[in-house]
């Protein structure tokens, strides 16, 4: 599985609104992410649609997070962007497997667990632990410093 390079913008803008905990004009985002504009403004609709963030229009407008980090799962934010998670098409549905044999199939079995544990990892890991690792890191480059 390789996700879109719109989900890596995506947990990066999503993080960085969390951080800064204001609102956050779409040229700020673009320059201080890296992240070209036309991708801030497409990505900034779909988490408004999904209620995820607020756009507010105007000279002071931008973009600002209206869920807890606590709550916001790279789950989420991958299916918003993915629309789905499976590693291999098997998964989502038994009757792709070209075999038939999706109910004896070791490497489909393997694929489950593999999926499992995706899965679990991606729903417990939020932004708001994103948040905590960067704190981390910056302490520990301080003090190595």
């Amino acid at each position: 599985m390789r996700l879109k390079l719109t989900t890596d913008y995506s947990l990066r803008m999503l993080t960085y609104l969390a951080d800064k905990k204001t609102i956050v004009s779409s040229t700020k985002l673009s320059d201080e992410l890296g992240i070209p504009q036309p991708f801030v403004q497409r990505i900034g609709r779909m988490f408004k649609k999904e209620g995820y963030i607020d756009i507010l229009l105007g000279l002071h407008g931008g973009l600002v997070l209206v869920k807890n980090p606590n709550e916001v799962s790279v789950y989420d934010i991958i299916m918003i962007m993915e629309r789905s998670i499976k590693i291999n098409h098997c998964l989502e549905d038994p009757e792709a497997c070209s075999r038939k044999a999706a109910a004896d199939c070791c490497v489909r079995d393997f694929f489950e667990e593999l999926q499992k544990f995706l899965e679990e990892t991606v729903k417990t890991k939020t932004l708001a632990d994103f948040l905590e690792d960067a704190k981390m890191r910056t302490k520990v480059r301080s003090a190595t410093s």
